[in-house]
């Protein structure tokens, strides 16, 4: 209830009452953080969640997927399922989304096992399970072909929060370093330095010092095979720094 401006009372429509709004597939609501002081009352943070109506559109699709492949070989289902599982993991990515996650993939397993007891109705769950399911990483029932090929899950990838840009920086400040940093690319850069950049933060892989739009980069190679470029043998330093590594015989590890 609310008063006008006029002393009238209103009563709220349902929609109102209800706590948070949907926004292109996302929850947006406040929750109350601490306990009431009886002076200031409760403190509220607001969460950016997956909206329980995005996840449940999302697991329609994978279960409509599944069910149109029940003749299809397991590498076949893998193939359709993974674009669908990685888009939409990586679009809720940077909300509050690891329960999602973890409710996400739960489903998906109970989907892919009816699948795979659907196939074979006349053998039993250990058999089902040694030929569908296997041991990967930290998973004992990882949904995977005798190849090796696997099904990506959606508690595989990881939360990247947003970070707030720095002060009064802009695009436009010809801070470089910052943004390519920031953003992983840079029109006057190659991408494998702006690569190299946005994986160290900034930071010079050597002293640790942030780069300048002074600086000179270089791309050292850690095992000083120029042939080797493989990314965990490139890092990237000053160029004072690389000349005090190669000057002094010195060698860096990654």
């Amino acid at each position: 209830m609310y008063h006008t401006s006029k002393g009238h009372t209103v009563g709220l429509n349902t929609e109102e009452q209800k706590a948070g709004f949907d926004f292109l597939g996302f929850n947006i609501r406040q929750y109350k953080a601490g306990k009431n002081t009886g002076k200031g009352g409760y403190g509220f943070k607001t969460l950016i969640k997956p909206s329980k109506k995005a996840l449940k559109t999302h697991l329609e699709v994978i279960k409509t997927t599944i069910y149109n492949l029940r003749g299809a070989t397991q590498e076949a289902v893998i193939k359709k399922l993974r674009p669908i599982i990685n888009g939409w993991s990586n679009y809720y990515c940077t909300s509050v989304a690891r329960k999602t996650y973890e409710k996400a993939a739960h489903e998906t397993h109970r989907k892919l096992w009816r699948w795979a007891i659907f196939r074979h109705p006349h053998k039993g769950r250990q058999w089902i399970k040694r030929k569908y399911f296997r041991q990967h990483g930290g998973f004992a029932w990882r949904f995977m072909t005798h190849k090796g090929i696997f099904l990506t899950i959606h508690s595989d990838h990881s939360i990247k929060r947003h970070i707030k840009v720095q002060g009064r920086k802009s695009p436009y400040d010809g801070d470089w370093p910052y943004w390519t940093a920031r953003m992983g690319r840079n029109p006057l850069l190659s991408p494998r330095v702006a690569k190299l950049l946005k994986r160290q933060k900034g930071k010079c892989a050597h002293c640790k010092w942030c780069f300048t739009t002074e600086n000179i980069l270089e791309v050292h190679h850690v095992d000083n095979d120029h042939k080797n470029n493989k990314d965990d043998n490139l890092i990237l330093i000053h160029g004072h720094c690389h000349d005090d590594i190669h000057g002094k015989g010195m060698n860096v590890k990654h």
